[in-house]
């Protein structure tokens, strides 16, 4: 390569001058020496002034001017250069290198030209006296030189790969702190959002007007918060940061728990949104409630989403695995169905099936790649059947490594007759449920059959999704959806929606036949400040969020101090004690990290100190733990979730 400035930025990118011995290049000059019957083999690199010996066997220097060099002369051709006889050369009989030490009078040296054609210097061979080279030795010379070339080029490209995981890590390690900044951002808006209109939904005056718009911004603050979660999940799993959980769980609770997140919706739509759990799948089982729950969520919604009329049906079953047990879930609707061509975009990174979709519908198009990787983590997959225009079932499995064991019933319900009077749709699931819980079924679709059996067989209990005209006496009643309240004449127990939850039929019948038990529907009481009385200071820099969690703290009973940063808790501190100090991360002045660790090294009664933030990465829950916190609420701060974290309190 002629280009002198071209061959030195080529030497310059192998990042090889100055660099200490290495095993690698000391070997080959070693074998060159032995095979070439030679007291001394160098490593040479010619840069613009000098050349400098990588490897060097029988010589005490590291380098010479480039001007005295042989080296300088071997870069200029592609093949082995050869000097049998220095003093008989004109160009190096006077050379000092052949006068003085190291007295060379032969000379080989094989050019070491790289994969861009540029010589970097030679693998060369030098001996005290005139000689030559075999032609085996010759062959032998160039072989290991261009094993030195292949050398040099594996450590640039290690040194450039190890370069580029660096700056690699270092982006994501700068994509953490953007998406931990973003949700600290987004979320403190919809702190105040959700907490505020959370707090106005608690108040029984207002106005059934101003109760829907309250409703309305409660339900755009939700789906805000659940698009931000979605790119903060997406971007946590391509950076292989999210870990998955193995506690045990109720398994039923966390299905209606989702099924209640979409249950209005599906009322306003009059769909009928139902399940069926096998009675073989386990009420507890172990794993990743959240995790699951959000693939659960995710693919009802979907399903509720795109379904104008009929059903959305999720059945779990379990089967037998090496680890324990193989749960599949499944979501059948009756929707608008996906085209066979459009399919395979479905699980693929902000896609959905149809780009009209996203205008109709809305979406990120990561909640279903989100559900992919999640089922995939807990040891699953996850897979659709589709037909357009008349709906669709997608299905997944986790594992478990629960043994089943068969749900009990509750001893009253044992051998009650139920007459289920109901469309197809609902038929399956209580029929199967109601035979779960112990009580003998009847299903009947027609009003004339249901009215005969009514006359001839005994029967404890009607469900009906219709008014019939029953004659009195007749077995208490519980009503599906109605366009209008029953008449006074049927004695009805309870009226369910479309969308109910089986745990509230059960705790209907169990009051129904067991009177004298009482299953009380949990609630967040406005009294944990007279149960448990606590001294709290709020330490909170916005001024939004400051009045969310005081009104918030109010609303459990409670009258709050305020501190607006670190320095300001420290003095309110030593004013007085608390008992509770909820600290928020990110504050001005003195974070909630440091004033933390600082209120952790002063003597005497510690509070109890939770950590109140808006990022959402788990690698901010640690830091917290870490720095001596207690317990942790992100933000939106909810009302049950405040109850929760105070209720945990341990007093000193």
């Amino acid at each position: 390569m002629s280009d002198e400035s071209v061959r030195l930025a080529v030497l310059e990118s192998y990042g090889i001058l100055d660099t200490p011995a290495e095993a690698a290049f000391d070997d080959l000059a070693r074998l060159a020496a032995h095979i070439c019957e030679t007291p001394i083999a160098l490593v040479s690199l010619v840069d613009e002034t000098r050349q400098w010996f990588k490897a060097r066997m029988g010589l005490e220097i590291s380098q010479t001017s480039r001007e005295i060099a042989f080296c300088a002369y071997a870069i200029e051709q592609t093949q082995l250069f050869l000097v049998p006889d220095a003093l008989k050369d004109d160009r190096f009989a006077r050379n000092p290198l052949v006068i003085h030490e190291p007295h060379i009078r032969f000379y080989a040296g094989m050019p070491l030209v790289t994969p861009e054609g540029a010589a970097l210097g030679t693998l060369c061979v030098i001996d005290t006296v005139p000689r030559t080279l075999t032609s085996e030795q010759q062959s032998v010379l160039a072989a290991l030189g261009r094993q030195v070339v292949d050398q040099l080029t594996l450590r640039r490209n290690l040194k450039q790969l190890a370069q580029a995981k660096a700056e690699a890590e270092q982006a994501n390690a700068a994509k953490s702190e953007f998406l931990a900044m973003m949700s600290h951002e987004v979320r403190t808006p919809l702190n105040a959002i959700i907490g505020m209109t959370s707090l106005l939904l608690t108040d029984t005056t207002l106005r059934p007007a101003h109760r829907e718009i309250t409703e309305t911004i409660r339900s755009g603050g939700e789906s805000l918060l659940a698009i931000v979660n979605d790119i903060l999940d997406f971007s946590k799993i391509e950076a292989r940061r999210l870990e998955i959980e193995a506690q045990p769980f109720d398994l039923r609770q966390c299905l209606e728990s989702a099924l209640e997140l979409l249950a209005p919706l599906a009322t306003t739509k009059q769909l009928a949104l139902v399940y069926f759990m096998d009675r073989m799948v386990p009420r507890v089982v172990v794993g990743d409630e959240v995790r699951l729950q959000q693939i659960l969520v995710n693919l009802l919604s979907n399903a509720v989403k795109f379904t104008a009329h009929g059903q959305v049906v999720l059945t779990v079953n379990i089967g037998p695995h090496p680890k324990g047990g193989e749960l599949s879930f499944s979501v059948c609707d009756t929707g608008i169905g996906i085209p066979p061509a459009q399919i395979g975009r479905l699980f693929q990174p902000f896609s959905q099936g149809d780009s009209s979709t996203t205008r109709q519908y809305g979406g990120t198009g990561l909640g279903l790649v989100i559900c992919k990787r999640l089922s995939e983590l807990m040891g699953g997959g996850i897979g659709v059947e589709s037909t357009e225009a008349l709906g669709s079932r997608f299905y997944f499995t986790i594992l478990t490594p629960t043994i089943p064991q068969l749900d009990p019933s509750h001893p009253q319900l044992l051998g009650r007759r139920v007459l289920v009077v109901t469309d197809i749709i609902y038929q399956a699931a209580l029929t199967y449920q109601l035979q779960v819980w112990g009580l003998t079924v009847t299903a009947l679709t027609q009003n004339e059959e249901a009215l005969r059996w009514l006359a001839t067989e005994p029967t404890d209990l009607l469900m009906l999704d219709r008014l019939l005209p029953l004659q009195q006496p007749h077995p208490p009643v519980i009503l599906g959806p109605l366009d209008g309240p029953p008449p006074a004449t049927v004695a009805v127990t309870h009226i369910l929606t479309k969308a109910f939850k089986l745990s509230q039929l059960y705790r209907v019948l169990v009051q129904l036949f067991s009177p004298d038990v009482g299953m009380p529907m949990p609630a967040v009481p406005d009294t944990l400040g007279d149960s448990l009385p606590l001294r709290v200071l709020v330490a909170e820099d916005n001024p939004v969020n400051q009045k969310v969690v005081l009104r918030l703290l109010a609303r459990l009973g409670y009258q709050a101090d305020l501190a607006a940063n670190g320095h300001e808790v420290l003095a309110a501190l030593d004013r007085q004690s608390y008992d509770v100090v909820l600290m928020d991360m990110q504050m001005p002045e003195l974070d909630g990290l440091a004033t933390t660790r600082q209120i952790r090294q002063i003597e005497g009664i510690q509070p109890w100190i939770i950590a109140m933030t808006a990022n959402a990465l788990k690698t901010n829950r640690e830091a917290c733990f870490a720095a001596g916190m207690n317990d942790y609420i992100s933000k939106p701060v909810r009302l049950e979730g405040l109850y929760t974290v105070l209720s945990n309190t341990r007093q000193p």
